[in-house]
């Protein structure tokens, strides 16, 4: 994706994992909150929309369903599956739920997403945090930056920058002074800035809002571009002229392709292993479509061998649009998986040159959850970009390294020298400590189905 294509931050937001998100900052963040509510709802998920401190109380304006109960265990999603709820307030105030209960409506899966208004910004476009803020859960999986652009047409001063003192510690500036980017970017990135207490391995987006005019949208790119080595992405829009279509802003996002090992026989099955039947579809589709549903891979290269042909005509029957399938025929599939990952990686190379990473998957791993996807691809884009020679991620559940496995181009030349039915493995073993191994909480990354035993295992599932 190049620095600035046009996106709609609700699409954007699928790329990443779904849960607790908070949005922090000023300049539009209410505003954002009920955008991104009724978008991601509007795509059949459930969402609720609150506070952890307090927020103008909601009227009919927000165009959602509002409830207000002192206790969060008396929610309840109605049936449209979106929900603005807060506690009951006074002075036009509601009150938030405390970090801990935020994260107990997370644990028990009240909602796909939690969206969090996690701090105050006393209605000025920017702001630095005091100590106390911004409430962040533990369970936090990304937090949203909001600065308000406008705020930087008029000179440093408490009527455009709320915690006046704190930004003033932050960037230096004096009242009077000019607002630059640079000085902004350190409002978002300072240790004690927008993103203080945010998890570590939570996502940081930011979003430059009232970008209205193009001289505001250049202003927007000049702090996205002050912030590239400290955010995961970044967005220049307008929430009152274009809504959630804006400009993607951030660090390029590697060119990442995905490769699925799917020529095997199956000889302990039985044969025709990725053609079995789980919940109503063949256990290839299942893998296919969690790559597909993780927004993070680009037309996936499936690799074919035993009965091809009976294969490849699942795969049309079951993604009849294509969605950007492309199927190759490894001849020498009795060889080893090897020989499936050598001509997988060489028709990428062929068809992509641009490829900066590989994401190779097994057809026989259903179980793998799109939310897993995308923190690999995450942490391997971070990588790279904290050090460009990294060679290779996987992940790994309860101590045991898993699949897929992410490579960088610096590995094709050693992918041609792998033989047998090692895969990866090798190469994998020779990087040694240098693969970084991401935590995940999906057994279905260790879970190939080989045995009859692993199959009626997860029929039982």
């Amino acid at each position: 994706m190049k620095d600035t294509d046009s996106v709609n931050l609700g699409r954007e937001l699928q790329r990443y994992p779904h849960g607790l998100i908070c949005l922090v900052g000023g300049g539009g963040k209410t505003t954002l909150l009920h955008r991104l509510g009724k978008a991601l709802a509007a795509g059949g998920d459930r969402v609720l929309c609150t506070t952890s401190t307090r927020m103008a109380e909601p009227g009919p304006e927000v165009g959602m369903p509002v409830q207000l109960a002192d206790d969060p265990r008396d929610l309840r999603l109605p049936s449209g599956g979106l929900l603005l709820a807060a506690r009951p307030g006074e002075s036009g105030k509601v009150t938030g739920y405390t970090a801990e209960e935020l994260d107990e409506l997370d644990r028990r899966g009240f909602a796909d997403w939690i969206l969090v208004e996690a701090d105050g910004a006393g209605r000025r476009p920017l702001k630095a945090p005091a100590q106390h803020e911004p409430v962040i859960p533990s369970r936090t999986v990304a937090t949203i930056a909001v600065v308000g652009l406008t705020g930087m047409l008029h000179p440093f001063s408490p009527d455009r920058v709320f915690r006046f003192e704190q930004a003033a510690a932050i960037t230096g500036l004096r009242e009077g002074d000019e607002i630059t980017p640079e000085a902004v970017a350190a409002l978002i990135t300072h240790q004690n800035g927008l993103f203080q207490y945010t998890p570590s391995g939570a996502v940081r987006l930011l979003f430059c809002n009232q970008a209205d005019t193009p001289e505001l949208v250049d202003v927007g790119l000049a702090v996205a571009g002050a912030c590239r080595s400290s955010v995961d992405d970044a967005y220049v829009g307008s929430l009152h002229t274009t809504g959630l279509n804006c400009l993607a802003a951030g660090p390029a996002r590697l060119p990442l392709h995905a490769l699925v090992l799917a020529a095997g026989g199956g000889t302990r099955l039985g044969g025709g292993k990725l053609l079995l039947p789980w919940r109503g579809r063949p256990l290839l589709a299942h893998a296919l479509e969690a790559l597909l549903a993780s927004g993070v891979v680009n037309s996936p290269t499936l690799v074919l061998g035993h009965d091809a042909a009976a294969v490849a005509e699942a795969v049309r029957r079951e993604f009849p649009d294509n969605n950007g399938i492309t199927t190759l025929v490894n001849s020498d599939w009795a060889e080893g998986q090897s020989t499936s990952l050598r001509a997988g990686v060489r028709s990428i190379r062929e068809s992509h040159p641009d490829a900066a990473a590989v994401m190779v998957a097994l057809g026989d791993q259903p179980m793998v959850l799109p939310a897993t996807l995308r923190r690999l691809a995450l942490a391997h884009c971070r990588a790279v970009r904290a050090d460009p020679t990294h060679p290779a991620t996987a992940p790994r559940y309860r101590g045991r390294r898993g699949n897929p496995v992410i490579l960088s181009p610096r590995l094709f030349d050693a992918v041609e020298s792998v033989s047998g039915d090692k895969g990866a493995r090798g190469i994998l073993a020779e990087l040694g400590d240098r693969v970084l191994l991401v935590d995940v909480d999906d057994p279905g990354v260790v879970g190939d189905i080989d045995t009859p035993e692993a199959y009626e295992a997860l029929r039982s599932c």
